[in-house]
């Protein structure tokens, strides 16, 4: 399958994602239903929905902000293992 076959379904599915999943009388843009994909897909893990963004930066040529995002990327990490230490220290408590 090509990809001008394969950005043809995306479409589709993007469209059905704004026709079904927002307010009737608003408009959502593509970037927004595939935000909403996005989130469904990998389950709300913000660090998957970010790491994902990056490959598409990169595979966009923006590797200055896929620096960017990565450093990003490194900063939630160490804040999400510290919340899980905390959360785990109190319950040894």
């Amino acid at each position: 399958m090509s990809m001008e076959e394969r950005n043809r379904q995306v479409q589709e599915v993007l469209d059905d994602i704004k026709h079904g999943s927002f307010k009737l009388d608003y408009k959502a843009t593509d970037e927004e239903a595939m935000g909403l994909l996005l989130s469904h897909f990998f389950e709300y893990d913000g660090i998957a929905i970010l790491e994902a963004a990056g490959h598409g930066l990169t595979h966009s040529n923006f590797a200055d902000a896929k620096d960017e995002l990565d450093e990003l990327v490194k900063r939630e990490q160490a804040r999400s293992e510290a919340a899980i230490k905390a959360q785990q220290k109190g319950r040894a408590s």
